[in-house]
């Protein structure tokens, strides 16, 4: 996956969770929802920055 569409996705999965925001706060939405929505949006962080070290530590070779 290149870096652009990693950013990209990562923004619209921000915007998803910032709206999904005011639903958990309100209770409107399950609490589970409101957890594996976090799970997968720090997975998904962690994923691209170990993707990021493993593309520069080849460029660098």
């Amino acid at each position: 996956m290149s870096p652009r569409s990693y950013k990209i996705t990562l923004a619209v999965l921000g915007v998803a969770s910032l709206l999904l925001v005011p639903f958990l706060a309100q209770g409107m939405l399950p609490a589970t929802v409101g957890m594996v929505a976090l799970v997968v949006v720090v997975v998904w962080v962690l994923y691209g920055v170990v993707n990021a070290k493993f593309t520069q530590r080849s460029s660098h070779k």
